[in-house]
């Protein structure tokens, strides 16, 4: 079996969305369609995540798998030749079989433009189109707000049920004006259902003087689904670019990695081994394996990720 990774940029104003559904027209459908077509069975992919009906992406990453003698640059000639002129493979490579392109994200960027001033109908389909005027020293402010770890409760529709922990860590956010476009950037770990549309809309409302700094800043000091927020529209958004772990072993229940310049953490540790249920526990292992601090686990799943470790040239233990 041969492993693969792929970036895809597509144009979203014909699709539901990225994920396959039962009445739609979907993306990944679309890709799954050619890989079926190439394997001579059937081949699902895995994305980095879902992006809703209408959004756009530059920098999506899928991965797949083929038992075909066809390398990268074959790959990515076949997808050149088949998939529909909206949806573009920029990219394939040969990975092994512990990448995974949803568990091991470390940041996501998004982007969402903005086109101001008369309408462009060469810009319907990658911009939101505003004719407003709006304060942008006070959108910078509250862009600016996001950054940092906090309870997004206030600013997405993901049920509590599905998640329970709705805490994210926002990397950076830039908001920046080029001509007569609007742009605002953001890049964190992970992202709830809307969320990225939120923020803009409630950035937006700020810019439109109807909601101030300190009205948001409560809405992040006392998470509530009780809030009135607002969805900027979808065509605006953009899934600019995915960054990743490197993994040494993972199974349902763990995930051993290194550590990424976002961890913060102290220079002696080397990897990171996490538990995947909700509000997991972290172990930190230094560069010869060696446990930092706790006990190590002694269950059949984690034992199964020691001897991946092993397999890789790491001997995960605890010091005497």
């Amino acid at each position: 079996m041969r492993y693969f990774k792929a970036i895809v940029a597509y144009v979203g104003a014909n699709y539901c969305g990225w994920q396959s559904q039962k009445k739609g027209n979907s993306i990944q459908e679309k890709i799954e369609a050619v890989l079926s077509q190439i394997n001579q069975e059937k081949t699902t992919v895995i994305a980095s995540g879902r992006t809703d009906a209408k959004v756009n992406a530059l920098g999506q990453c899928f991965q797949f798998q083929s038992e075909k003698n066809i390398d990268s640059y074959r790959w990515l000639g076949i997808f050149h030749s088949f998939l529909p002129k909206d949806i573009y493979v920029k990219q394939v490579e040969e990975v092994d079989e512990t990448f995974h392109a949803r568990f091991l994200v470390e940041q996501k960027t998004y982007l969402y433009r903005i086109h101001l001033g008369d309408y462009d109908v060469f810009q319907k389909d990658d911009s939101f189109q505003l004719r407003e005027d709006l304060n942008l020293k006070e959108m910078r402010k509250c862009w600016k707000l996001f950054e940092g770890t906090h309870s997004f409760l206030s600013f997405n529709t993901s049920s509590l049920s599905e998640y329970p922990n709705q805490v994210r860590t926002i990397f950076r956010t830039e908001l920046r004006k080029i001509s007569d476009h609007l742009e605002l950037e953001i890049s964190g770990n992970g992202y709830l259902r809307h969320m990225v549309r939120i923020l803009v809309g409630t950035c937006l409302e700020v810019g439109r003087g109807k909601l101030t700094i300190e009205e948001v800043q409560r809405m992040l000091n006392d998470p509530s689904r009780h809030y009135a927020t607002k969805k900027a529209p979808a065509q605006g958004l953009c899934l600019k670019e995915v960054s990743y772990y490197r993994a040494l072993a993972y199974n349902e229940d763990y995930l051993l990695r290194d550590v990424s310049r976002y961890d913060q953490l102290d220079e002696n540790v080397s990897y990171i081994l996490i538990e995947r249920k909700e509000n997991g526990d972290q172990y930190h292992l230094d560069a010869s394996g060696f446990l930092l601090k706790g006990s190590i686990p002694t269950n059949p799943s984690f034992l199964e990720i020691v001897e991946k470790a092993r397999k890789r040239g790491l001997w995960i233990k605890e010091k005497d």
